[in-house]
């Protein structure tokens, strides 16, 4: 219960801090997901409707030990795109390769 708790207290806290983030690419409408680690060191690419975060918290908990888990990333998406407080960046096609590239090192600053 108390672990529930501080999710959500993160999750909350991503949303206010404006860490919830989609990326659309245009014209292609192609979108990218992310959360900005609370360091803002990192990019966690999200896929809410699969249920998948790149986070190491997720990786653990549902890959290594095959719990059914949701990171903090997950539910602040989830609680974001229920209130319509999605940040939404736009971007142009060609700008898809560098920014995916930065995403997944996490160096977009």
């Amino acid at each position: 219960m108390r672990r529930e708790k501080n999710k959500r207290r993160r999750a909350l806290i991503a949303i206010n801090e404006k860490r919830v983030i989609r990326i659309i690419f245009h014209p292609s409408l192609l979108t990218l997901n992310v959360v900005k680690s609370s360091r803002r060191d990192a990019y966690y690419l999200l896929y809410p409707e699969q249920g998948f975060c790149t986070c190491t918290d997720f990786f653990f908990n549902n890959i290594l030990r095959k719990k059914e888990y949701e990171c903090y990333h997950l539910l602040a998406y989830k609680i974001a795109n229920e209130k319509g407080l999605v940040r939404e960046i736009k971007c142009s096609d060609e700008e898809f390769k560098r920014f995916f590239a930065k995403v997944i090192f996490g160096v977009l600053t």
